[in-house]
């Protein structure tokens, strides 16, 4: 058979499988005959193809399996069918058919493909959301990492230097005559012999007294604005 066409009745269709004297009967299916040029040299993936092309199915959405009809016995004939799912299943029929002149018979079944339902996880609804925050383009809300970077971005945290800014500002240009009288000598004193100079050397603080320095980092907001308070100050820059 395998330099021969092998012509095969195939079944298709909605139909229901009876069982008679003479083992299954498939009348009540749809039947086309058609014919396989050297079936043995196609492989039963092929077929499959072969079969979904001619029955127009889609096989984006569907698919088929594949049975094949036989006779067990040598001195009657009993039909039944078996399923069909390897190279190596086919070749064994179209080998047993052509050793006993069986007839090639098929019963194609359609079947639809499962449908991929990937459900959201509980807590998962706002994935893309918290994405999207994280990569908030430049010009945007950013969090405060309590890093000096020469030019704070951060509107609330500009807004409260400025206010405070303001308010030392009234504080050191106010009338403050009437606190004179209470003022200690020592602080009006020219003798600066008492002084002792603090040069930062127990500090804990990434940044030196009183000066803000690119990439230095602070433990908190607090701390970023106590310092710029008091380098405007020290700088005279309120």
């Amino acid at each position: 058979m395998s330099s021969e066409k092998g012509i095969f009745s195939i079944y298709y269709g909605e139909g229901n499988m009876i069982y008679g004297p003479n083992g299954v009967d498939l009348s009540e299916f749809n039947c086309a005959v058609r014919g396989i040029t050297k079936p043995h040299e196609m492989t039963f993936e092929s077929l499959c193809n072969w079969l979904m092309r001619g029955l127009r199915i889609n096989q984006e959405t569907h698919t088929v399996s594949v049975q094949c009809v036989i006779n067990r016995t040598t001195h009657a004939l009993i039909w039944e069918l078996i399923p069909l799912a390897s190279n190596e299943d086919w070749l064994t029929y179209l080998q047993n058919a052509s050793h006993w002149q069986r007839p090639l018979v098929l019963l194609v079944s359609v079947h639809q493909n499962p449908l991929i339902n990937i459900e959201t996880a509980p807590g998962d609804e706002n994935i893309d959301e918290e994405v999207e925050e994280a990569n908030i383009e430049a010009g945007g809300t950013a969090s405060p990492q309590c890093v000096a970077d020469e030019g704070e971005n951060i509107p609330f945290i500009v807004e409260q230097l400025q206010d405070e800014e303001r308010e030392l500002d009234e504080a050191m240009n106010a009338d403050s005559s009437d606190d004179d009288d209470d003022m200690p000598e020592q602080w009006v004193s020219s003798n600066f012999s008492h002084l002792i100079v603090d040069d930062g050397s127990n500090g804990t603080s990434d940044c030196r007294e009183n000066e803000i320095i690119q990439g230095a980092r602070y433990h908190s907001i607090e701390e970023v604005k106590e310092a710029v308070k008091c380098w405007s100050l020290s700088y005279a820059r309120v």
